[in-house]
């Protein structure tokens, strides 16, 4: 089995965004050593807005660039050790404004849909630039939605086309959100790790010019998430993130199904919910899937994490498991 090991590179979103330094440098510095020590490439999906905002903003203060001239150093770094770096959209970054030495997020556009087609366009445009500045040189080819708000596809699939993205990696099986925040459905996915589609990311298309490379998911028992509850308070610092960011709230109904019936979510580092990698990875093994694809993110991991991920590279050589990116999909 091929394992992707990806990661969306951003801050919180909400009042209290986090730094820089706690919620992208410090985990991806600890990530980028587990990666070496292993020989392993990870993916990241870097939130271009953020680059673009700070290329934009970093002449009106100096702390604006110096987190920017920090971000691209280690984003190079990435680079020339073999790390993917590519697309991931959050366009409130267009209404985001840095005051008091922080940033003043505006979530009422969170979804890119938020925007007519033409300036749909020149946010993917101007996004994946700002992104290939700082990737120096690398190939940007495939986007995951922020926030997993993929839907509907032909409303953006143009703008991707146009900037050379011709790979999806954002649909999780399973996973639903109707929230106006982030609305997607994905309880349609085809079964498979990999397909082709055209305007559709739920429907297979042998000839569509899109590749959607399914976000692995798994069924979460009611328990596990008042075991994580239970964690969170009581489980001690190796349960505590590395970002200093606190995370947007979720409604009260949504917690309230998580914590009386089964659901999904993508298979993850992300704090907690990283105790059922090696169950899910097994899964996979039983059902001879030829992806695993992990989703997290450096800025809710845990020193648990990465204890985690670290026994899991050694779990995935020795059964032979290969850690890819997504060369696999690059088009000559």
């Amino acid at each position: 089995m091929k394992v992707i090991v990806s990661f969306d590179y951003e801050l919180f979103f909400g009042d209290t965004p986090g730094t820089a330094e706690r919620c992208l440098i410090e985990p991806t510095a600890a990530l980028r050593d587990i990666a070496a020590r292993h020989g392993a490439p990870f993916a990241y999906f870097v939130d271009a807005g953020y680059l673009w905002r700070m290329e934009a903003d970093r002449f009106r203060d100096t702390a604006i660039s110096e987190t920017y001239d920090m971000v691209r150093r280690q984003l190079a770094q990435l680079a020339a050790a073999g790390h993917d770096l590519q697309l991931h959209v959050h366009p409130h970054w267009e209404d985001t404004r840095y005051e008091g030495g922080n940033w003043r997020m505006n979530l009422a556009r969170f979804r890119l849909h938020a925007f007519g087609r033409e300036l749909i366009r020149d946010i993917v445009a101007r996004y994946k630039a700002a992104l290939c500045v700082a990737a120096q040189g690398s190939d940007v080819f495939c986007y995951r939605a922020g926030g997993w708000a993929l839907q509907p596809f032909d409303v953006i699939a143009s703008a991707l086309k146009e900037n050379g993205i011709y790979v999806d990696s954002s649909v999780y099986p399973h996973g639903v959100d109707t929230s106006s925040l982030r609305c997607y459905d994905f309880r349609g996915a085809p079964p498979d790790s990999v397909w082709r589609f055209e305007e559709d990311p739920l429907r297979k298309a042998v000839d569509g010019y899109f590749t959607e490379v399914a976000i692995s998911s798994i069924d979460v028992k009611p328990s596990y998430y008042w075991r994580l509850a239970w964690t969170k308070k009581f489980g001690g610092s190796r349960y505590q993130a590395f970002g200093d960011g606190v995370s947007r709230s979720f409604p009260a109904a949504d917690i309230w199904t998580k914590l009386t019936r089964r659901t999904h979510y993508c298979v993850t580092l992300d704090g907690y919910k990283a105790s059922l990698l090696h169950d899910a990875y097994r899964r996979y093994v039983r059902r001879r899937r030829e992806y695993l694809v992990l989703l997290s993110h450096p800025k809710t991991l845990t020193r648990h994490s990465l204890k985690v991920l670290d026994d899991f590279l050694t779990t995935c050589r020795g059964d032979g498991s290969d850690i890819v990116g997504y060369a696999d999909f690059k088009r000559s």
